[in-house]
C-alpha cells in the first residue's frame, strides 16, 4: 500500500511517516499544499493523510483537484484543533463549495 502523508508540522510529519513506514507501508511525504497537491496529481495512491490546514494550497483545495482528477484516491483528514467545521450537519458530513468531507470523530486526550 503506498501512502502520502501532507503535513506541515514537521514532527509530526515525521513520525506519521515513520510508524506506517515500520509497518510496511510505502510512504511519501510533503510538507505543504503545493507540494502535495502536484505528488498526489502525478502519482498513484492508496491513500493521501491529508491535514487541512497548510502553507500553499489548502486540503480543502487539493481535495477539489483530487475530485477532478483521481476521484478513487482515498484520504484521511486532519482538521487542527480549534478549526471550525461550521457547515457540519446531522450526518456528520462537512461540505465547502464542491467539496463534501464526512467526518468521523475520534476522542483525544492531551
Amino acid at each position: 500500500m503506498r501512502i502520502l502523508i501532507v503535513e506541515d508540522e514537521q514532527e509530526l510529519l515525521r513520525d506519521i511517516a515513520k510508524g506506517l513506514t515500520l509497518k510496511g507501508y510505502a510512504v511519501d511525504q510533503a510538507d505543504n499544499g503545493n507540494t502535495g497537491c502536484q505528488m498526489a496529481l502525478d502519482e498513484e495512491y492508496d491513500l493521501i493523510v491529508l491535514d487541512l490546514n497548510l502553507p500553499g494550497l489548502d486540503g480543502f483545495s487539493i481535495l477539489e483537484e483530487l475530485r477532478q482528477e483521481r476521484p478513487q484516491t482515498k484520504a484521511l483528514l486532519k482538521k487542527p484543533k480549534g478549526m471550525k467545521l461550521n457547515n457540519l450537519n446531522n450526518k456528520n458530513c462537512y461540505r465547502k463549495g464542491k467539496t463534501t468531507i464526512a467526518v468521523l470523530f475520534i476522542g483525544m486526550t492531551g
